[in-house]
């Protein structure tokens, strides 16, 4: 049966996304806080912060047009990186490798109305 990774996030960049140059291009590593559900016994919902990673153009337009607070919604894939600690220690993380980003909303500032969302978006266009 053959098997399939996607993931889809909708969340508030944690803080402003910055872009590092690497011999394989730009990348730009953000975490996401993405709001699950409510927990029983406080009544508050459940907030997961997903570190997630983005190349070349999406992560250029990214920290060019994104700040802290912002909404996004992120597709992308799961990856799982193992490590050995100096220690002799194996570690591992998941995180979100970014196909496409899109900004929903930006964070409002006092006293600026946010406009309507466009109806149209140019899906060859990144951000």
């Amino acid at each position: 049966m053959p098997s399939h990774n996607a993931v889809t996030l909708v969340g508030h960049l944690t803080k402003d996304p910055e872009v590092k140059q690497t011999k394989a291009g730009s990348v730009c590593e953000f975490t996401v806080a993405v709001q699950g559900p409510v927990d029983p016994k406080t009544m508050k919902p459940a907030v997961d912060f997903i570190d997630c990673q983005a190349w070349k153009t999406w992560a250029d337009n990214l920290a060019k047009f994104s700040r802290q607070g912002d909404l996004l919604l992120v597709w992308g894939r799961l990856k799982q990186e193992r490590w050995e600690t100096d220690g002799g220690a194996l570690r591992s993380r998941l995180r979100v490798v970014a196909v496409k980003v899109l900004k929903l909303r930006s964070k409002l500032q006092p006293g600026i109305e946010e406009p309507e969302p466009s109806a149209e978006v140019d899906a060859d266009v990144p951000f």
